[in-house]
């Protein structure tokens, strides 16, 4: 049982797993108002301390950091997760400023405000 065990865990290491599972770890709902977002994201047993989230060039980033255990600990199952998780939104509209940020019982919630973007297209006549 460990060896079937050691072959499916190293079948599961690597970006496309660790993708995988910061998704659905990270599980999100955005919601759009009237007058910007409200983005929900669960962060089941996660403490504020070990939560990143900026916002640059209309992108707003989330990123975790979970405690990893460093042990020589054989395990059977293991299925709580660890590492670094990251998760990114394209927002065009929202005022950096009016980000507000609050982590409670296992939901991180931010709320944004829109802002006016200016359409930034013109068609250029040859000559």
């Amino acid at each position: 049982m460990y060896y079937l065990n050691d072959v499916l865990n190293n079948l599961f290491q690597g970006d496309a797993w660790n993708n995988y599972r910061s998704n659905n770890f990270m599980l999100t709902d955005v919601e759009e108002t009237k007058d910007g977002y409200v983005l929900k994201m669960n962060m089941a047993g996660v403490k504020k301390e070990n939560v990143n989230v900026s916002y640059d060039d209309s992108v707003l980033t989330v990123s975790v950091k979970l405690n990893e255990e460093k042990n020589d600990k054989k395990y059977i199952i293991k299925e709580r997760y660890e590492g670094e998780y990251k998760r990114s939104f394209e927002f065009e509209d929202i005022d950096a400023d009016s980000i507000k940020a609050s982590l409670e019982n296992g939901i991180l919630t931010l709320d944004m405000k829109k802002v006016e973007v200016k359409e930034n297209k013109k068609v250029i006549e040859i000559m």
